[in-house]
């Protein structure tokens, strides 16, 4: 929808065009009329539509051609103002003012047209009878309103009538003659045409609305075809909309070819989302931006059912019950997402084909490319990504998807019995906006199927009060290590995982040697880390608990020196965790460093000894020292 609109008056000398403009602004009749008035501006907030509103008049004997053409190529809407006691100012309309105003076809769409018909106060009868021929020749006329500027008469309802030209026109949606192509193959005869609408405004109340068909006068015109033998005609019709004998849409109409290779995913494109955008508009006939259950069942009254289940207000973002544009378009991109076939069917319902002149809604689909090149070029063009939630029953899945659409715990909408396992909002990614869903995975699933290893990123979750779902994430990861393609688990120095590198994408677990930012000075969870149960293991074997520190087995201060090496820190309680209060920056030492107890020789950052060190009872690092060989 436009956000401003500019009107702009022609017609001939002494027609009223500026008594018009001078009228609505002063709500009364100027006694003395310049010969044009100034441009008006009116604000936002007193208009119907609250969109502001630029009046602009025309005199041709005060301005050039060339400032004609100007004004007619910044006009919104154009008023041809006519005098109804005059033909000759009638007869213009069709000789110089529309050819003036879209005879340039190379100009674009064309200029909507507004009629004025003035001075109606100097003719009772009106001339509609005279204008009705030239509004059934151009489709770009929108109305014809009658009024009088002497009178006051329609002068607020015409400018209104003009704005609405602009905010909501006719000709994209109604085009008889291009409809009458598009099914038969060939314009109808403008006296046909003719002899159509007088059959049906003889036999139909209200059949024939502003020289048009009403949907009334449609059913009765193919009642009229059925009743008079030419059932063809009405098969004609229904055959080019994708309808079959059953008077079923057909799945050829409904389910166009559309490959979707493995690796790659469907999305809507900009014209998917524009006709979507279109349908909400459409529907939300209080304007408020949301669509109510009403207009949602109004919406999808052309489905066979309800397309969307119950779990909508727990996978997209509400507003006391009513569905804003913002979780529409995410549940659109969902549907895409998951089932494009499904995707397609909603599309076809809707009449995507028609009202987009296209062959298919397939058109609407954009197929990206395989993740594999995404990953090997380290960028992707996707505006859609998958983070699949893992953890143990009980861990806060659920709750981590509600609050991903800022609910809180007790804002669970969605049948208890059918809860909702995807939710999806948009985020900013590197500057872009991209549409990120959440799936929650099955306890007893966890990435052990392929299936479930489909997504662009894994959220392993457990409980900070539970070792066991810790544990649990672990075997995850490591099963997932293991895997061609998998992530490259268990390399690189076990490090603090309770916050991120400033120098890296990646969090501290993993970090690479190369980063020489210092970790945390202190651990907010020291506190709570227990004792080593082994401190005082004479055979050296270290701890079987994660330690705070980067290495997992710590040396005792009588280490003997070596040339080269960093000064050792004071021995302390093996804990658990982070970085404990007290630690000197171990950067500068190279992160990663370990020490041997048994012999005191440095392993380094690459050593393999690091492969599996995650966590109790997944291995502990060995000594590569010569005097350690074999002990392990």
């Amino acid at each position: 929808m436009k956000r401003d609109v500019r009107i702009l008056l022609l017609g001939e000398a002494q027609v009223g065009k500026t008594s018009l403009i001078l009228s609505l602004v002063g709500e009364e009749f100027p006694e003395e009329v310049p010969p044009r008035a100034e441009e008006i501006t009116i604000p936002a907030d007193v208009t119907p539509e609250k969109v502001p509103t630029h009046i602009v008049d025309y005199s041709e004997a005060e301005q050039t051609a060339e400032e004609l053409q100007d004004e007619i190529q910044k006009a919104s809407v154009v008023c041809v103002v006519y005098d109804v006691s005059e033909e000759t100012t009638v007869e213009k309309i069709r000789t110089k003012w529309i050819p003036l105003v879209n005879g340039d076809t190379r100009r674009g769409p064309r200029v909507p047209i507004i009629l004025v018909g003035n001075k109606s106060d100097l003719r009772p009868g009106g001339s509609m009878e005279a204008v009705l021929p030239i509004m059934s020749q151009f489709p770009e006329i929108e109305t014809c309103v009658e009024c009088s500027a002497k009178n006051l008469k329609n002068i607020s309802e015409l400018f209104y009538y003009a704005q609405k030209a602009v905010l909501h026109p006719t000709a994209p949606l109604y085009d008889p003659e291009a409809k009458q192509t598009c099914c038969f193959g060939h314009p109808l005869a403008p006296q046909a045409l003719e002899d159509v609408k007088l059959v049906v405004s003889r036999n139909v109340a209200g059949g024939v609305q502003d020289d048009r068909l009403t949907l009334d006068g449609f059913l009765f015109l193919n009642t009229l075809f059925i009743q008079r033998g030419r059932h063809e005609t009405t098969w004609t019709i229904l055959r080019r909309f994708g309808y079959s004998d059953s008077l079923e849409l057909t799945p050829d109409y409904l389910f166009p070819a559309l490959h979707v290779p493995p690796g790659c995913s469907a999305e809507l494109n900009h014209q998917g989302y524009q006709f979507v955008q279109r349908m909400f508009e459409k529907h939300d006939q209080d304007r408020d931006g949301a669509l109510s259950p009403a207009e949602l069942e109004s919406l999808f009254s052309v489905f066979p059912g309800p397309p969307w289940g119950p779990q909508l207000p727990d996978t997209v973002r509400t507003e006391a019950g009513r569905l804003p544009l913002h979780g529409y378009l995410c549940q659109w991109t969902l549907v895409t997402y998951l089932d494009v076939r499904r995707c397609l069917e909603h599309l076809g319902y809707l009449g995507y084909p028609t009202l987009c002149e296209q062959d298919s809604q397939a058109h609407a689909i954009t197929v990206t490319r395989e993740k594999r090149l995404d990953q090997e070029k380290g960028q992707t063009q996707r505006n859609v990504l998958l983070c699949k939630v893992l953890g143990a029953r009980g861990v806060g899945k659920s709750s981590f998807l509600r609050a991903f659409l800022g609910r809180g715990l007790g804002d669970a909408r969605g049948p208890p019995e059918e809860p909702s396992v995807y939710a999806i909002d948009t985020v900013r990614v590197g500057g872009q906006e991209k549409y990120l869903i959440l799936c929650e995975v099955a306890a007893d699933s966890l990435l052990t199927a392929e299936a479930d290893a489909s997504c662009d990123v894994a959220c392993l979750m457990f409980d900070g009060s539970d070792p066991a779902s810790f544990a649990l994430c672990a075997s995850v990861y490591k099963a997932r290590s293991r895997r061609p393609g998998g992530p490259a688990g268990g390399r690189g120095p076990p490090s603090c995982s309770h916050g991120p590198c400033p120098n890296s994408a990646t969090t501290w677990t993993g970090r690479s040697p190369a980063c020489s930012s210092p970790p945390r000075p202190t651990c907010p969870k020291a506190s709570r880390h227990p004792a080593c149960p082994r401190r005082s293991s004479a055979a050296g074997t270290g701890c079987p608990l994660r330690p705070c520190s980067p290495a997992l087995a710590r040396p005792s201060p009588a280490r003997p020196s070596s040339p080269g090496l960093p000064p050792w820190p004071p021995s302390r309680g093996y804990q658990q965790g982070g970085p404990c209060e007290g630690d000197p920056p171990l950067a500068r030492a190279g992160w990663g460093q370990l020490w041997c107890q048994r012999c005191g020789t440095g392993l380094g950052a690459s050593a393999d000894a690091w492969v599996g060190s995650l966590g109790p009872g997944l291995g502990l690092p060995r000594c590569v020292g010569s005097c350690c060989a074999g002990h392990g």
